[in-house]
């Protein structure tokens, strides 16, 4: 089985040695740094640390969108739905395998809490604007994607028009300076994201939710990632992957990411430096477990941010003309 996948691969021209060159990348000294990390990435409105399995509250987690890619088919719905963060005004983070084949068109909305209300309003009747909608223009996949197995399962989007920034929609930070170069392992960490969360007891059907769910997850070390992969990817590809590009988070049994939470942000709050607390996006849900049991105590598994920081910097630079 491994020699047909390694044919396979020499028939698109690649090679084991192409899945063995990334490393984390510092952005502060980058000419497209002044793009990203502004003063309001990473905070939370209101300022509040969360524990995990719950409905989100309004402005927690600001950076949070939904993109919705119309696939064209004729059903009553062919959308298919991913979970991105704002980085700055124009791109949105994600996965590769959140992009459709075929004719580009979608929506990025932002400051959302409640998919059955516009606006969203609290306990308190403080309510957050409308909810903010653009069209995408482009859809940036990383170069080296083939698909979520083998990796490099990144991707930028663009919209048309700008993002208001205020309380409820505003950027995550990217790592930078020495933290690049941590592998976060025992931290806990934040997701967040509209995916299947249930099964309707009537229809057996899997629900989504009308209001963001979040979750706290602790970050699993290298080994606890080596499981994860073992659970889910074909064992030709396990050769290819390097784990240390990837970032694994969770492993409690019944509180799995799932269906429709891919390309979402895996968030940790930290200080650098001499500034205040703020949260970055050290992840990005990549690979799920649909065909293992709920109850199984595997991580998920995540993209790990710091080692494509070049190519989202020089990408951003690059749709800037710098």
């Amino acid at each position: 089985m491994f020699s047909h996948f390694v044919v396979f691969l020499a028939s698109l021209g690649l090679s084991k040695n192409q899945f063995a060159h990334a490393e984390p990348y510092d952005p502060s000294s980058h000419r497209a740094w002044n793009f990203v990390n502004g003063e309001k990435c990473g905070l939370q409105h209101p300022q509040q640390r969360v524990f995990g399995g719950e409905n989100a509250v309004l402005g927690e987690l600001p950076w949070v969108v939904q993109i919705i890619m119309f696939l064209g088919f004729p059903i009553v719905d062919s959308r298919m739905r991913c979970g991105g963060a704002i980085i700055n005004k124009k791109f949105v983070l994600t996965v590769a395998h959140c992009k459709p084949s075929g004719k580009l068109s979608g929506k990025i909305k932002a400051g959302d809490l409640n998919r059955d209300y516009d606006p969203d309003c609290d306990s308190n009747n403080l309510c957050a604007p409308v909810v903010q909608e653009y069209d995408i223009e482009e859809f940036i996949v990383h170069p080296e994607h083939i698909n979520p197995e083998l990796g490099k399962d990144i991707a930028l989007v663009k919209i048309r028009d700008e993002f208001q920034f205020n309380d409820f929609v505003a950027p995550i930070c990217l790592e930078y300076g020495d933290m690049v170069l941590e592998d976060h392992t025992g931290k806990d960490a934040i997701f967040a994201g509209w995916g299947k969360f249930r099964i309707d007891p009537v229809t057996s059907m899997l629900e989504s939710p009308a209001v963001l769910q979040k979750i706290t997850l602790p970050i699993r070390d290298e080994n606890e990632c080596n499981v994860s992969l073992s659970n889910i990817t074909n064992p030709a590809v396990r050769d290819l992957q390097q784990v240390e590009t990837l970032i694994c988070a969770g492993g409690f049994p019944d509180q799995h990411i799932y269906h429709g939470d891919s390309g979402g942000s895996l968030a940790v709050l930290q200080v650098v430096g001499d500034d205040i607390p703020r949260y970055f996006a050290v992840g990005l849900c990549s690979l799920t477990f649909p065909d293992v049991p709920r109850d199984t105590p595997v991580a998920d598994i995540f993209t790990r941010v710091s080692y494509y920081l070049r190519w989202i910097m020089d990408t951003i630079a690059q749709e800037n003309g710098i």
